[in-house]
């Protein structure tokens, strides 16, 4: 497989590192994703270009050669007390020799603009970012069976600066976007409140960590490519879908403050919950299976996306299974504790899958932007298997 930086980075952002930024940035859920997707690319590239500087290629050699790998298992475990300080002050110390401490004062001050996030977070991140790029480096050159000098690894950044640069927001290459701006654009802002209701249902409870780490690499993943995508300035001739196009209908603000308040508190239903009903065994295995087969169904039609026009016709078929879902968590609310476990185990099962397809197709070009709304509104139905 070929070996893609940035994806590998996002690769490594389990539960415990999504944890530790967002208790870092110390900021909502949409302000601390725009920091994570800005900077990714962005430190990516200050790298790659001190790959370029013989005045700094040799810090950034020696950082890599230095670098433990063990440090990328479980990565999420050493993020707590002294390891945790050790881990991201030493990466920001490493980070100020290789790119000089005004280059990397500049691109934290940007990045917490842009995100309107606060500078001290953002430090911290680019500090935890820090040794896991210099092990992902290290470990590729190990995996090749090649020499790890200067020339080869400077080699290597050139040959990732493209995807790189793919994952860029445009806003942040070219500087045109004001911090109010940024956060307040209608298109990425009504977006980026939809996303926000997801993930923070997701998040608030204890019992889905799976569903909000998917959510979240697919809110990397499709959420920056997908509007690098829509802004009609990558190179690709495929057709590049418009925010108007998008399957999933525009949601008015003082709905969006509903929906959030619907899906992140109890319903309370009079003054008495809901009556369970007795259904026997036979048909919660009926109900096991018919949530197992459209789960299936959905894995082998985002299979089948190749480019945007595949999306584009992919997309009614998925609504129709989301909202197939959507019925059956409903059926599922109705069930005992027990049983509805069963049927939250089916599609739990699935998930692995489901995310590595989702992953595969949200590199391709166009996809991203046809496919960020639905996707956004199936994981909220799946986040209704509890």
């Amino acid at each position: 497989m070929a070996f893609d930086i940035v994806k590998m980075l996002k690769n490594q952002l389990d539960e415990q590192v999504l944890g530790y930024i967002d208790s870092a940035i110390g900021e909502d859920i949409a302000h601390t994703t725009s920091a994570i997707r800005t900077a990714i690319p962005a430190l990516l590239e200050r790298i790659s270009d001190a790959g370029e500087d013989s005045n700094k290629i040799d810090t950034l050699l020696s950082a890599v050669q230095a670098q433990d790998i063990t440090v990328l298992d479980g990565f999420g475990d050493k993020l707590i007390g002294d390891e945790q300080k050790a881990l991201v002050n030493g990466g920001i110390n490493q980070l100020s020799a290789i790119l000089g401490d005004e280059n990397l004062a500049q691109l934290t001050q940007q990045i917490s603009d842009f995100s309107s996030t606060n500078i001290k977070g953002v430090s911290s991140m680019l500090g935890m970012f820090a040794p896991i790029i210099f092990s992902l480096i290290k470990k590729h050159f190990l995996q090749e069976d090649k020499a790890l000098s200067a020339t080869a690894m400077t080699e290597m950044l050139q040959e990732q600066k493209p995807l790189i640069m793919m994952d860029m927001p445009k806003g942040f290459i070219e500087g045109d976007l004001s911090k109010e701006e940024t956060m307040t654009k209608p298109v990425e802002d009504e977006e980026l409140v939809v996303e926000s209701v997801a993930v923070e249902a997701l998040k608030d409870e204890h019992d889905k960590g799976m569903y909000w780490k998917l959510l979240s690499v697919v809110v990397l993943l499709l959420g920056g490519y997908g509007l690098y995508q829509m802004s009609g300035e990558h190179a690709t001739k495929e057709p590049v879908v418009t925010p108007k196009e998008i399957v999933t209908p525009k949601v008015p603000q003082e709905e969006v403050v509903k929906a959030k308040k619907d899906i992140s508190e109890p319903v309370e239903e009079a003054t008495t919950p809901p009556k369970k009903e007795h259904v026997s065994l036979k048909e919660v295995k009926a109900l096991e299976k018919s949530v197992g087969d459209v789960m299936e169904a959905l894995i082998r039609t985002f299979a089948t996306i190749k480019d945007a026009p595949s999306a584009r016709e992919a997309v009614p078929n998925i609504k129709i299974m989301s909202d197939e879902l959507a019925e059956y968590a409903k059926e599922s609310e109705k069930l005992g504790d027990g049983e509805r476990g069963l049927v939250s185990t089916v599609v739990a099962n699935h998930m692995p899958e489901l995310q590595d397809t989702i992953n595969k197709i949200g590199v391709l070009p166009g996809v991203g932007g046809v496919l960020r709304g639905i996707v956004i509104e199936l994981l909220a139905v799946i986040a209704q298997f509890k």
